[in-house]
């Protein structure tokens, strides 16, 4: 990608010092269907770029608004699960949104799922419980492993 300084010299010394192409590559290193281009620019718009395109696809299904409620809502209760946010997002702003978009959106702004192992008493409670889902990490030791499976999990987000 060009600097604006290099396309704006490139137009200066192609128009308005009469060099031709060559002269302009053999400088510059700038092909001469580059130099074409950016002049084609220049007389079609006025500048040495184009406008700028609207974005293109889908709209997104959560506005920054929206967004920001969800963020304060998994902060406030990380615990909860991700169909109650989902449900809480419906009779709030009447939009039907997957888990999936809700998943992505908190990934995006750095908040990642694990799950999170229930505290055991005694020796067991010292040691770390949390096993991260995504990467398949156990960080407790073996003996425990084959307790926690019968124990049940509960999903939590990690802040």
């Amino acid at each position: 990608m060009h600097g604006k300084e290099l396309r704006w010299l490139v137009v200066f010394k192609r128009k308005y010092q009469g060099l031709s192409a060559e002269v302009v590559h053999e400088h510059l290193l700038i092909p001469e269907c580059t130099q074409r281009r950016w002049l084609s620019f220049l007389k079609k718009y006025n500048d040495v770029f184009p406008p700028r395109v609207k974005k293109r696809g889908r709209p997104a299904k959560l506005d920054a608004l929206d967004v920001i409620k969800l963020l304060k809502r998994v902060v406030d209760s990380p615990t909860t699960t991700m169909a109650r946010h989902r449900a809480e997002l419906v009779l709030a702003g009447g939009r039907t949104v997957s888990i999936s978009t809700l998943c992505r959106v908190l990934h995006e702004n750095g908040i990642s799922r694990q799950r999170v192992r229930p505290a055991l008493y005694g020796r067991a409670a010292a040691r770390p419980l949390t096993v991260a889902t995504h990467r398949h990490v156990c960080r407790c030791s073996t003996s425990l492993a084959s307790v926690m499976r019968k124990r049940p999990a509960t999903f939590g987000w990690s802040l």
